[in-house]
């Protein structure tokens, strides 16, 4: 990720404005982690990552300008000379002049940003870490039923684009078909988006026999979105395919996504079965269950109390 894809999304989202150090926004960056340099600034330099992104705010200026001349611009001079990825100075206060000689002299670019620095602080953290997090591609369909995240998997073929084009029909959300981008994003969880970023291509649905389906221009702004977590996988299988797979009372396994383990259900498809519906009970059932209840569980709990009253 480059400085260049900070500012070209901060320009709208955050109004940040670049003002030294126009050369060097090409330049990689290597960590999603940023720094508040207070504690470096006093002159306590253990454990000050140079690599991170270096953000300043009233704190900072209030210290600085508690300070000399001569130590003000040695405290700067330190911070600038350590060529840091950047400094983005928030809540709008004016960098100072000799902010801006440092920023030519040691190729630090330099932002400025009307934003609190609170706020500022914890949308570029969350900004870094989606781009930085690890991803793959899949092949699969995800779709948000009734705000679950589903991703429909099996072999080609097996209908999991028609199965996602009737949830869309009764009112459930494309987020990608055919393949899905996976993100290990925020910690411990997975989202999904389209890997193809550029309109139209991320609002089709292929459906064999027919062809395209432009799923926004038939069910409007309300059926398709542009990313979303991934609660549960839904592996479609031909009946053929279900051989040696045993009966399961709990009916959930679990699959792994970038080291993330992810709720996995196992759907046969068989004529005259509504895979949609069993789609949506599920999404439904994942409710159910978060609120602290599941039917599985009961029915072994009231299988295993039946069997020891029997023993005793």
């Amino acid at each position: 990720m480059l400085l260049s894809d900070i500012l070209n999304t901060g320009k709208t989202k955050w109004q940040l404005e670049l003002v030294a150090g126009g050369d060097y926004i090409e330049r990689a960056l290597k960590t999603h982690r940023i720094s508040r340099p207070g504690v470096f600034l006093t002159g306590f330099e253990k454990g000050f990552d140079r690599d991170r992104i270096q953000l300043l705010g009233g704190t900072e200026y209030t210290y600085l300008n508690s300070l000399s001349d001569a130590s003000k611009k040695s405290a700067l001079h330190r911070l600038f000379s350590k060529r840091i990825p950047a400094v983005i100075i928030a809540r709008g206060i004016k960098p100072m002049p000799y902010m801006l000689e440092l920023s030519g002299s040691f190729k630090v670019p330099l932002f400025v940003t009307p934003v609190e620095t609170h706020y500022l602080e914890e949308e570029l953290s969350d900004f870094l870490s989606f781009n930085f997090a690890r991803r793959s591609v899949m092949h699969g369909t995800l779709i948000d039923v009734h705000g679950v995240g589903i991703m429909l998997t099996g072999p080609a073929g097996v209908g999991k684009s028609e199965c996602a084009l009737d949830l869309v029909n009764k009112g459930a959300v494309l987020v990608s078909d055919d393949v899905v981008e996976v993100i290990a994003y925020p910690r411990g969880k997975i989202t999904g988006t389209n890997p193809r970023k550029d309109y139209p291509f991320n609002h089709l649905i292929e459906i064999r026999g027919v062809g395209i389906i432009d799923v926004f221009s038939i069910f409007g702004i309300r059926s398709v979105r542009k990313k979303k977590s991934i609660e549960m996988i839904a592996e479609l299988k031909g009946a053929t395919e279900l051989v040696g797979i045993s009966r399961n009372v709990m009916g959930r396994y679990n699959e792994e996504i970038l080291g993330v383990r992810v709720e996995k259900s196992i759907i046969p498809v068989v004529p005259g079965k509504s895979i949609s519906s069993i789609i949506i009970a599920i999404a439904l059932d994942y409710h159910i269950r978060k609120s602290g209840y599941s039917p599985g569980e009961y029915l072994e709990s009231f299988i295993k109390r039946s069997n020891d009253k029997k023993a005793e």
